[in-house]
């Protein structure tokens, strides 16, 4: 409630923004000597070049597919739509169990909005399931992006964890990521990301598995 009424505040003109000076990354040393000579008055931003919606939209190309694992849970269909947002028109989700009613919803709302999306039911951290869902990649639209954020939890303090609760874990990050590495190495991808978490420093108590599996795509 408060910070609702803060923003009102700013809305009105109540509030203003703290003055600012705004320098590309190309240019941080001149940004740092500037703040050095204490010449600013309020902040000093740097901004990326390419942080715009046309480079973004650049990025991506509508003669291609891009894959999501993952992809029928809460982050990867928000992937999904920041795809879409960005010029992406092919998109292969997979996920280990058939997309629920809310899942769904959004791959029809995408679809209405023109993107081919195929949805696969398929353990990533099979190699032979993972290779059937390529296999099914119309071949008009070559495979250009990977976006690995399959992820399991099985929480549990040390003393109570088994290799096989490490092994349902530690499969679809680890398994997963190297079985998507093995398969599209040869394919000609504009990117290759891998959704770690900053549980490998800092995880919850009792995530020793998934603290391990995010490490090994950390390194």
């Amino acid at each position: 409630a408060v910070l609702q009424e803060i923003l009102e505040h700013f809305a009105n003109g109540q509030f203003k923004p703290l003055p600012r000076r705004v320098f590309p990354l190309t240019q941080a040393t001149e940004a740092f000597r500037f703040m050095q000579q204490a010449k600013h008055v309020g902040k000093i931003v740097m901004v990326s070049p390419s942080r715009s919606g046309q480079a973004d939209a650049e990025l991506l190309r509508t003669d291609g597919s891009y894959l999501i694992t993952g992809g029928f849970g809460g982050l990867g269909l928000k992937v999904a739509q920041w795809l879409v947002d960005r010029g992406a028109r092919h998109l292969v989700l997979v996920g280990r169990q058939p997309p629920n009613e809310a899942a769904r919803t959004c791959i029809q709302a995408l679809e209405e909005k023109g993107v081919e999306i195929v949805a696969a039911s398929a353990d990533v951290a099979d190699q032979e399931q993972l290779k059937g869902v390529l296999a099914r990649l119309d071949s008009r639209y070559p495979l250009f992006g990977v976006i690995h954020a399959a992820a399991v939890l099985d929480d549990g303090g040390l003393s109570s964890q088994t290799w096989e609760r490490y092994e349902r874990v530690l499969g679809p990050k680890i398994l997963g990521a190297w079985n998507l590495h093995v398969l599209t190495q040869d394919s000609p991808l504009d990117f290759f990301v891998l959704f770690s978490s900053i549980a490998s420093l800092l995880g919850s108590k009792g995530q020793s598995n998934y603290a391990a599996g995010n490490a090994f795509l950390d390194a």
